[in-house]
C-alpha cells in the first residue's frame, strides 16, 4: 500500500487521505481535461467490448487516435458526479468494479451501463494477501463478481483488471 509521510510527524496516511480535500479538486479536473482530450481525440465504443452486446454505431467515425479513461475501486462516493461529467461531457470510460461495491450500489451499475460505459471485473473485495494468496481464492472473487454484476445487468464482463496489476502478483498459474 502507498503511503505519505505526514509533514511535522511521524505517523503516515493512506493516499486516500492524501487525496481527501483539496486534491480531490485537483484530480477531479484532471479527470474532466481527460474528458474533454477524449472527445476531441475520438470515443471507443468500450460498452460492446464489456460483453454488454451493445453494437457499435454504424454512422459514428471512429479516429485514430483514442484515449481510454479507466476507474477502479467503485462504485464508491464520488462516482455519481463522475457520471455526471462524463454525460456532460460525452465522453465514454470503463468502470473496473469491485463485487462488493457493486452489491452496495446497483443503480450506480445500472446507470453506468446505460449511459455506455464498459463495464469490468475488479474482483469481490480487492483484499491482496487473500487473492493472491492462491488462484483458487483469486478465480472465486472473479466468479463471484461476475455473479453480482450480471444479477444487476442481465450480462457478465469480458474485462478483467487484477488489483495492483499482474506484475509482482500473478505467477504462471494465474495466467
Amino acid at each position: 500500500e502507498f503511503r505519505i509521510k505526514e509533514l511535522g510527524g511521524n505517523s503516515a496516511t493512506t493516499i486516500h487521505m492524501f487525496l481527501s480535500g483539496q486534491w480531490s479538486v485537483i484530480l477531479m479536473r484532471i479527470a474532466i481535461l481527460l474528458c474533454a482530450f477524449a472527445v476531441y481525440a475520438g470515443t471507443a465504443y468500450a460498452s460492446a467490448a464489456s460483453g454488454s452486446g451493445d453494437p457499435i454505431p454504424e454512422d459514428k467515425n471512429i479516429q485514430d487516435k483514442v484515449v481510454y479513461l479507466s476507474f477502479d475501486d467503485g462504485p464508491g462516493n464520488h462516482t455519481r458526479e463522475v457520471l455526471d461529467i462524463l454525460r456532460k461531457e460525452k465522453v465514454l470510460a470503463t468502470f473496473f468494479v469491485l463485487g462488493e461495491q457493486a452489491e452496495r450500489y446497483p443503480e450506480l451499475i445500472r446507470g453506468l451501463v446505460e449511459d455506455g460505459h464498459a463495464l469490468g471485473n475488479h474482483t469481490f473485495n480487492h483484499q491482496y494477501e487473500k487473492l493472491y494468496s492462491d488462484f483458487k481464492v483469486f478465480w472465486k472473487q472473479i466468479k463471484q463478481t461476475e455473479e453480482v454484476l450480471e444479477r444487476i445487468t442481465g450480462f457478465r464482463p469480458n474485462l478483467v483488471r487484477a488489483p495492483g496489476g499482474t506484475y509482482g502478483h500473478f505467477d504462471q498459474s494465474y495466467f
